[in-house]
């Protein structure tokens, strides 16, 4: 697959963006406790070994891991089914019917993916992008980045546009850079926890059909 020249900016900031990694790390201290319940405070002694086969009740209210419906906890303790019995089937025919209607389709191969957050990221680079088409991609961390590095992998000639570490990008480059040229997708982060950088402004740019696209 050929990419286009445009996508040496890419591989650029993959590696100022790694750079910065290092030297947000700051390299290994000496005597760094490496184990995940040095990373804690101290909870309060209860002299009771805790259980390892019921994990505490939490209220989460991050973007993920989040509290899910204890009617899908339940479901996840049921027994197996093989991928071809015939419940399988039925209700794997329900789910597909059922996403849809939430976007909006008539596609039959709307399923379910299990994956983790850069698979389904993946999944959306590679379903929007065809080689040649042209991509914006704003980068402000780590995840801004792999969404480039993804982009070019599709075979899109990548232009991005960076920002400083804990900054975002204001709205007016992108709409700058999509006037000298259109592009068939602008991908963003929206909240780069790589850095802590949320978007708060995209919505100036307007929307898909206006002049700014």
């Amino acid at each position: 697959m050929r990419l286009g020249s445009s996508n040496g900016a890419a591989a650029a900031s993959a590696s100022r963006s790694a750079n910065a990694r290092r030297e947000m790390c700051g390299g290994t201290p000496v005597g760094l406790k490496l184990g995940m319940c040095a990373k804690l405070s101290s909870a309060p002694a209860t002299g009771e070994a805790p259980r390892r086969d019921e994990a505490p009740i939490r209220e989460l209210f991050g973007p993920g891991p989040s509290n899910v419906d204890p009617r899908v906890t339940r479901a996840l303790a049921q027994p197996l089914v093989g991928h071809l019995d015939p419940y399988f089937l039925q209700l794997m025919d329900e789910t597909m019917d059922a996403l849809r209607r939430v976007y909006r389709t008539s596609n039959h191969h709307t399923i379910p993916m299990s994956a983790t957050g850069s698979g389904g990221l993946e999944a959306i680079m590679l379903n929007l992008l065809e080689p040649g088409d042209e991509a914006v991609v704003g980068v402000i961390g780590y995840f801004g980045q792999r969404l480039a590095e993804m982009a070019s992998r599709a075979g899109a000639t990548v232009r991005v546009l960076e920002a400083p570490l804990g900054d975002v990008i204001a709205p007016e480059r992108i709409a700058a850079e999509l006037k000298k040229k259109p592009a068939k997708l602008v991908a963003l982060v929206h909240a780069e926890t790589s850095t802590g950088a949320v978007w708060w402004k995209t919505r100036s740019l307007g929307p898909p059909d206006s002049p700014q696209y």
